[in-house]
């Protein structure tokens, strides 16, 4: 086992030190986001070239939907916690 906690903070206990990492990776997103306009996509359908961005929210929407789903799923197959002990 490692030693016990001295009272000593993490650097992760700094809201400083999130609002860097946060701010950070909103400053990488929309640079990825800006710098994919300037290479040219070989993309199947009109929405892909029109939509500023398409890949990037249509990454979020894909994720936003597979959360709500495994919420629900979850609800669905979700035991009592004493399930195996009856």
């Amino acid at each position: 086992m490692g030693a016990p906690n001295d009272g000593d903070k993490s650097w992760f206990d700094e809201p400083r030190n999130i609002n860097i990492i946060v701010w950070t990776l909103v400053l990488a997103c929309l640079g990825v986001m800006v710098g994919g306009e300037f290479i040219h996509k070989h993309g199947h359908f009109e929405v892909e070239y029109t939509v500023p961005g398409f890949y990037g929210l249509f990454g979020f929407v894909a994720y936003t939907c597979i959360i709500a789903t495994a919420i629900l799923f979850r609800k669905l197959v979700m035991r009592p916690e004493d399930y195996y002990d009856e």
